[in-house]
């Protein structure tokens, strides 16, 4: 049975992680041998009409959502087979024993996966934060006109489109990432 339910769930994560990550609808053409990040930032500009983003951050964390995912249905499905093997041991002290192993190791691995989760989303998030990386994830300035041109520092692209949308007087607005906004002119600097 556990052999069964193994082999389904390598079967449906080799499905999904294939037709995720494959982008079904790219032409041929536009998929060029990124050289480093940047070109793979472009390719995935270029992309856009794929469903894909042009930051090489948001794959990577559907990649790692869809893991835990998975690995959350197989903390769940060994549960319920331990539970259920548990249950049916009529006290046959080696089936108990079994039940409580696989209990056992699920726990550990729930908990160790669950641990490896927070400790690197804390690092990037600390890593993100620190300015030691490229300008577009530092946030940036948005300049705003209206009936007056003025300007705000913002955390993202969407904060400065939000910012815009809900002001009726601002005609348009622009995101300048990695500046920074000059409260006596009014204007978006380099930082």
């Amino acid at each position: 049975m556990l052999k069964k339910i193994s082999v389904l769930l390598i079967i449906l994560f080799t499905g999904a992680l294939f037709f995720g990550l494959v982008g079904v609808g790219a032409p041929a053409e536009a998929l060029e041998v990124p050289k480093g990040l940047a070109g793979a930032s472009k390719n995935l500009t270029e992309l856009s009409g794929t469903g894909l983003s042009g930051n090489i951050q948001d794959p990577i964390i559907q990649i790692t959502r869809a893991i835990l995912a998975l690995v959350g249905t197989l903390f769940l499905l060994l549960t319920v087979y331990a539970g259920i093997l548990w249950m049916t041991a009529a006290g046959t002290e080696e089936k108990i024993t079994k039940a409580q192993t696989i209990l056992k190791a699920a726990v550990i691995g729930i908990i160790i996966t669950v641990s490896a989760y927070a400790i690197t989303s804390f690092v990037v998030g600390r890593v993100n934060n620190s300015g030691g990386s490229e300008s577009g994830d530092r946030g940036g300035c948005c300049s705003l006109v209206g009936s007056t041109t003025s300007c705000a520092d913002v955390d993202s692209e969407e904060s400065c489109n939000s910012r815009a949308s809900d002001d009726p007087d601002i005609r348009s607005h622009t995101f300048e990432a990695g500046k920074t906004c000059d409260s006596t002119t009014k204007r978006c600097v380099e930082e």
